[in-house]
């Protein structure tokens, strides 16, 4: 509107009050360029910084979906060890009662001690669960191969069988 007023109007175009004109006219766009162009930069900022929180709280969220599948199945493994420890010696039990209850009461015995282990591990587990943001919970992670021998001998101690085969080697 101001450049046809300038260039139609009663004057040539390069007088001095139209030159005038223009550079304020031309001033207050370039500045409302400048606001607009600021509050785009701020906006596109913003958008960017709520998609990277976004990211944040989705892969906090998996790591923790990820960490609670890690310990469910660790404790499966133990408990399940236990478990199966107190069904074979209930079943030694149950055969050997009649005939040899020295051998039934130490299969009960065994059956009382498989269970306390996976009470035990229960838990310490379910308190970690619970106490999961303190930095007094115990960190120490579920048992691996490390007490493989352990693990065996408990079965061994149940009065069962166990082989072992394999060369013996550094685990870690």
């Amino acid at each position: 509107l101001v450049g046809s007023a300038v260039l139609f109007g009663p004057g040539p175009w390069y007088a001095q009050e139209n030159l005038g004109i223009l550079a304020w006219t031309g001033l207050a766009a370039a500045a409302g360029e400048a606001v607009r162009s600021r509050r785009a930069f701020i906006d596109a900022m913003r958008e960017r910084a709520e998609r990277a929180e976004r990211t944040r709280e989705e892969e906090a969220r998996r790591r923790v979906a990820g960490e609670r599948m890690r310990i469910a199945r660790a404790l499966h493994d133990v408990v399940a060890h236990h478990i199966a420890l107190v069904n074979v010696q209930a079943g030694v039990a149950s055969r050997v009662m009649d005939q040899r209850p020295d051998q039934a009461k130490q299969a009960l015995a065994h059956v009382r001690e498989a269970s306390r282990h996976a009470l035990d591990e229960l838990q310490t587990t379910v308190g970690l669960l619970r106490q999961s943001g303190e930095s007094t919970a115990p960190t120490e992670p579920a048992p691996g191969l490390e007490v493989l021998d352990e693990l065996v001998e408990g079965f061994v101690r149940a009065g069962l069988t166990v082989d072992v085969e394999g060369e013996p080697r550094e685990v870690g």
